[in-house]
């Protein structure tokens, strides 16, 4: 549908707090600024996606306030990051465990007091002016074997202050930050599926899932990356 209403990304750009998907024939959009998601049936014709999006300030006439309807670029998962064998474990110092408790505690602080735009923003801003395109300047392997033992170690300190059951936002985010701590800037994702509607985030490296596994992101349809 997206690509198809012509008339409708002519005239109208998406508010820059807002994002869209098509799943299953269906737009979907996340408010971050209402922290919101809306369903549009595509039955739906395009006068009356347009005045709804538009009453609800998600859609502008206004290009320099917002951005071409279309949605993110199908993601590549081909692969989950193994973790390390029984009775081997990454050493984690005194650092870790400070960088592990200072982005939780400013996550938590975060979703509790800041609105969705702030921390995408924050995120996003973070990563262009530090990460530039989110690659430091380790090759292939030196990257992934960071990446691998770093993330080892944050699942090992997570127990001790969070579990990431139905918290999939709030520890996408927490290793987010982990990993900014040290230099590593992925990809955070956030996608949607149908029947019934659920939402779920994951954080991701080039094409390997890194809090989640191939089988359960592959569920979701992006709707965000930063």
């Amino acid at each position: 549908m997206i690509s198809e209403n012509r008339s409708l990304r002519g005239r109208l750009y998406l508010a820059h707090h807002v994002h869209c998907a098509q799943v299953e024939g269906q737009l979907v959009f996340l408010d971050l600024r209402a922290d919101r998601y809306s369903c549009l049936a595509p039955d739906q014709s395009v006068d009356q996606i347009a005045d709804a999006l538009a009453a609800a300030d998600m859609l502008t006439p206004d290009p320099s306030k917002g951005r071409p309807l279309s949605a993110p670029p199908p993601l590549a998962l081909t692969g989950d990051l193994m973790g390390y064998p029984v009775g081997r474990a990454p050493r984690i110092r005194a650092s870790h465990v400070a960088r592990f408790a200072a982005a939780a505690s400013t996550t938590a602080a975060r979703l509790r007091w800041r609105s969705l735009v702030d921390v995408v923003a924050r995120v996003r801003d973070r990563k262009r002016r530090r990460g530039g395109d989110g690659r430091p300047t380790d090759g292939p392997a030196e990257r992934q074997a960071r990446l691998r033992e770093l993330v080892e170690i944050y699942k090992r300190l997570r127990p001790l202050l969070f579990t990431s059951r139905d918290r999939c936002l709030h520890d996408s985010l927490v290793l987010v930050e982990f990993l900014a701590a040290h230099g590593l800037f992925p990809l955070w994702v956030i996608g949607v599926r149908m029947g019934p509607f659920s939402a779920h985030s994951w954080v991701q490296d080039e094409s390997v899932v890194l809090n989640d596994v191939v089988a359960n992101a592959a569920r979701f349809t992006p709707i965000m990356t930063v």
